[in-house]
């Protein structure tokens, strides 16, 4: 039995995602979870063949969440959903290692087929997402500051950025608050910030936060 979680806020995209895992398989069972502190809670209990976020999701940093189911489990495999082509997070998540990626132009079809090689194979880009992370990241990302830094001090920073302590986000990621300390130094000396406010200025501007 294949468990496959939803994170989405949104009750008709819910219906619409469950009827259609229903009629990819009989042999699936649907969760839903509408938060960060859900997502957790769920975690803790089961183990999920696939999660799947929907990106128009109101309070949820897609990016982030990628990142800590990341950290929690290297076999959970995430397909974001409804993701816009002029979503220029697209690089970013591509960079740090999502690989499925799900149009907000795809019907019920594709969402089906991107469920199967989501599952099968642990990967899947709409053609439009495709291209675009192909063809125009490389020339894109060569411009971007934060290539430097590694996937968790990505997710570091944009904890720091949303306001979260030390303590806070070594809770969250289960590691002690003297890594944490040390991540935090690497992405200032990195990014070569002086304070928070340039901090939360970098993701504001990159659309972040």
């Amino acid at each position: 039995m294949e468990k496959i979680l939803i994170v989405s806020n949104h009750k008709l995209m819910c219906s619409a995602f469950t009827f259609l895992l229903e009629k990819y398989s009989t042999s699936v069972t649907v969760f839903i979870a509408s938060s960060n502190s859900e997502v957790m809670s769920l975690l803790k209990r089961e183990h999920y063949a696939l999660v799947i976020i929907d990106m128009n999701t109101k309070d949820i940093n897609s990016l982030e969440l990628f990142l800590m189911l990341s950290s929690k489990s290297k076999t959970t495999k995430v397909l974001m959903a409804n993701v816009k082509s002029e979503d220029e997070s697209i690089f970013e998540m591509h960079r740090l290692g999502v690989l499925g990626l799900l149009s907000a132009q795809a019907d019920g079809d594709e969402f089906v087929k991107a469920i199967a090689a989501m599952i099968e194979d642990g990967r899947y880009f709409s053609p439009a997402l495709a291209e675009k992370v192909f063809f125009y990241g490389p020339k894109s990302n060569l411009l971007i500051r934060h290539n430097v830094l590694s996937s968790r001090e990505m997710q570091v920073m944009i904890m720091l950025g949303k306001g979260r302590s030390i303590k806070e986000i070594a809770g969250y990621v289960y590691l002690s608050e003297k890594t944490i300390s040390t991540y935090k130094a690497r992405v200032y000396q990195k990014m070569d910030f002086q304070n928070t406010a340039q901090l939360v200025g970098y993701l504001l501007d990159h659309k972040f936060l």
